[in-house]
């Protein structure tokens, strides 16, 4: 219903403020940076590696050998240069998979359910004229 009305007073497509949760999202993180910094409740992870507690609270982004990967050419190895005597490592082992990543079963879109995610990605067409005269 908040939808309806939002296309009827700033038309189609949906403004991001009715459906975004901006301001919710806001007032959370707020409230957790406030409930955190007076009562500094840390995981376990924080004291793993003294000084580096931040690695436990930011996104890593790396390369690695195992897949699947993001980027099928790119692993740990061929990033690498050569030494100055001109070594190169090698990773003798065979991997034992080199398929697409399955999505677990707790994830899939039960029988005659719609798969949303499927129908936003297979689409590059604008989105319709909508009439909502009726």
């Amino acid at each position: 219903e908040q939808w309806e009305k939002g296309i009827e007073k700033d038309g189609f497509p949906l403004a991001e403020s009715y459906w975004h949760v901006g301001p919710s999202y806001k007032t959370i993180r707020e409230n957790i940076r406030t409930h955190l910094s007076k009562n500094d409740t840390r995981s376990q992870c924080d004291g793993l590696i003294e000084g580096y507690s931040r690695i436990c609270r930011v996104a890593m982004h790396s390369f690695g050998m195992w897949t699947p990967r993001a980027h099928k050419d790119f692993n740990l190895l061929n990033i690498l240069q050569k030494a100055p005597n001109g070594y190169t490592p090698t990773y003798p082992a065979k991997q034992l998979y080199e398929g697409f990543d399955l999505l677990p079963l707790n994830q899939a879109v039960p029988d005659g359910e719609v798969d949303v995610h499927a129908i936003a990605i297979a689409t590059t067409t604008p989105p319709p004229e909508l009439d909502h005269s009726w």
